[in-house]
C-alpha cells in the first residue's frame, strides 16, 4: 500500500503518527503496520 500525504511540517506528521489514538484507529480499521516511511520534502504543489 502506498500512501501520499503532505504536512506543514515532518514534526506534525511524525507527532500525528505516534499518537496513541491514532493508532489504535489503524489497528481497529486493520490497517498492516508500514514496512517503510519515507518523509520527502514537497517541491512544488497545485492548490
Amino acid at each position: 500500500m502506498l500512501v501520499v500525504d503532505v504536512w506543514e511540517s515532518e514534526e506534525d506528521f511524525r507527532a500525528m503518527m505516534e499518537n496513541p489514538a491514532f493508532q489504535q484507529n489503524l489497528r481497529e480499521a486493520g490497517t498492516p503496520d508500514p514496512d517503510s516511511l519515507e518523509v520527502l520534502p514537497v517541491h512544488a504543489s497545485i492548490p
